[in-house]
């Protein structure tokens, strides 16, 4: 894995079965919070160190959005087939008219947001742009 780094989160690797599991030596939430709580820039860069298990293997976040305090999942009722993307953001704020784009990895024809209780604009089928974002957010999919 590379040089060891003070600075970057400790990483521990083990085979189980068909897969492996990952342990990291830090609390993701409290890194990506305590920044944004004090007012430090984040460095995006932390992102990639908290997430590095993702990249080994070639994997990217279900639900990817272009501001790397913002993060989602993606959620599918078992019996009715609908889905909703579930965001939290670390930033704790993102203005009205600032925006954000999320990527999804699906064809989706409507999108709600249950916090705005509006409708959002939907481009090229799979990027839903969300005008802002307080603390987190349920968007509901067709």
């Amino acid at each position: 894995m590379g040089e060891p780094n003070e600075n970057a989160p400790a990483w521990i690797r083990n085979a189980f079965g068909k897969g492996e599991a990952w342990l990291c030596g830090t609390y993701a939430g409290l890194e990506y919070a305590t920044e944004a709580m004090s007012g430090i820039p984040f460095d995006p860069r932390k992102r990639g160190r908290l997430s590095l298990p993702l990249g080994i293997d070639g994997l990217k976040p279900v639900v990817a959005c272009d501001e790397p305090l913002v993060e989602g999942a993606l959620l599918k009722n078992r019996k009715t087939g609908k889905q909703a993307v579930v965001l939290m953001n670390w930033k704790f704020d993102c203005p009205d008219g600032v925006g954000l784009e999320l990527g999804v990895p699906l064809p989706a024809k409507k999108a709600k947001s249950l916090a705005l209780g509006q409708d959002l604009e939907i481009r090229d089928g799979t990027t839903i742009y969300l005008p802002s974002l307080a603390d987190g957010d349920i968007l509901l999919l067709d």
